[in-house]
Order: structure tokens, then C-alpha cells, then sequence
């Protein structure tokens, strides 16, 4: 097989001979290396999709337990603050509130309150991680060797 690519190392195209070339692509046997802008392109991709992962999957700690932060989830904390306004702040909304870890606690208006300011905190923390692994990742010399595994706020881990 042979290669149009592209001269501003945008792309390429399979071609059956150097006639099937336009003018601003060059012919070629192999395929080209990733440029360090497509190289830049696909791990940021991948620091994104870390990124939601964990914002949806990851839970959020509060008073010592882990609690779920799917979209679902905060849903339901929501609905449970709502339902606890006016409250004293102590009363039980629903017993054995099932955490992360299996424990069960009594989920309370306060502790709902809780779960979604520590939940709203965490998404900031997430989105500033995200946010720096990007600028370091585009400032690297290589970002072919760029490791994002670090420098993320903690999650749950089984």
C-alpha cells in the first residue's frame, strides 16, 4: 500500500500510485510518524476521558466514607436536601444510605449538603488537574513520554 500525506502533516490518504497525489500532498510507501501535534491531540483525549472517569466514577469523601458522584447520584442528593429544607439538619431523610465501601449510614440534610459541596469541590479539583496536564503536555519537548497519572485529587479505589 502507498501514502498521500499531506504536506502540512494533517493527515494522509492510502493512493494506489504517485498520479492518485495532489499537489499539496507528497507520495510515499510508509506512513509517516505522528506529528507532536497529533501526538499532543490524542493524549489529551485520553487526559478527557481520565477526567470524566474519575469526576462520574471516582466518589467523593466525606466525614471518613465514600460517596457515589454519578450524575445520578448527585441527583439524589439534591432531591435530598430539597426535601430537607427546613429541617433540623439531623433529621434522618432515609436510614442505611448505602456508601461506596458498602456501609450503611443515615443519610441526613446535612449530610446531603455535604456530599454535594465536597462533590462540587472535587469537580474543580478534577478540572484544574486536567487543566495543568494540558499545558504540560503542550509545553513538553516530548509529549510522546508525557505521563498524566499523576497530580489528580483521590478517589475511591476498590
Amino acid at each position: 500500500m502507498s501514502y498521500a500525506i499531506r504536506t502540512d502533516g494533517l493527515g494522509w490518504r492510502a493512493v494506489a500510485s504517485p498520479d492518485d497525489v495532489s499537489a499539496d500532498e507528497y507520495f510515499s510507501a510508509n506512513l509517516p510518524p505522528d506529528t507532536p501535534q497529533q501526538i499532543r491531540s490524542r493524549i489529551w483525549d485520553a487526559i478527557k476521558t481520565h477526567r470524566d472517569r474519575i469526576r462520574f466514577e471516582g466518589g467523593v469523601l466525606v466525614a471518613g466514607l465514600w460517596f457515589l458522584t454519578t450524575a445520578q447520584a448527585t441527583s439524589e442528593y439534591s432531591a435530598l436536601v430539597l426535601l430537607g429544607a427546613g429541617l433540623p439538619g439531623a433529621t434522618i431523610l432515609r436510614a442505611d444510605w448505602r456508601t461506596m465501601d458498602d456501609t450503611l449510614v443515615d443519610m441526613t440534610p446535612d449530610l446531603a449538603r455535604q456530599i454535594l459541596a465536597a462533590g462540587f469541590a472535587q469537580v474543580a479539583a478534577i478540572d484544574d488537574a486536567a487543566q495543568a496536564h494540558k499545558a504540560a503536555l503542550y509545553a513538553s519537548p516530548d509529549p510522546a513520554e508525557y505521563d498524566f497519572s499523576s497530580g489528580w485529587p483521590a478517589i475511591f479505589e476498590v
